[in-house]
């Protein structure tokens, strides 16, 4: 298993909460040799969203010798709560349940 600390340090070193206005939240952990990584939107996920979510999925396995990748892009509007999780690597707290 890779370490889930250096996991957070290179995710929330790449994160720019500025270009990402609709992220709510990115849960990221390590299952055997495949690294796991779910984008949570507030909005509908566009070909463009997920396009710029996989590159930057595809910059964070970049940072590992070796090692698979799973995205998981998903739409979860402002009204309803980001689920239960002990792998949350960023949460918008500007997007929280209004």
């Amino acid at each position: 298993m890779q370490d889930q600390k250096k996991l957070a340090y290179i995710i929330q070193e790449f994160i720019n909460p500025e270009e990402w206005p609709t992220l709510r939240g990115i849960i990221a952990n390590w299952e055997d040799q495949t690294l796991c990584i779910k984008f949570f939107f507030s909005e509908e996920v566009t070909d463009q969203l997920r396009e710029n979510a996989s590159l930057f999925a595809s910059e964070t396995i970049a940072q590992y010798a070796d090692g698979f990748l799973m995205e998981d892009y998903i739409y979860l509007d402002r009204s309803r709560p980001l689920p239960s999780s002990s792998f949350w690597i960023y949460q918008n707290l500007n997007l929280s349940q209004k």
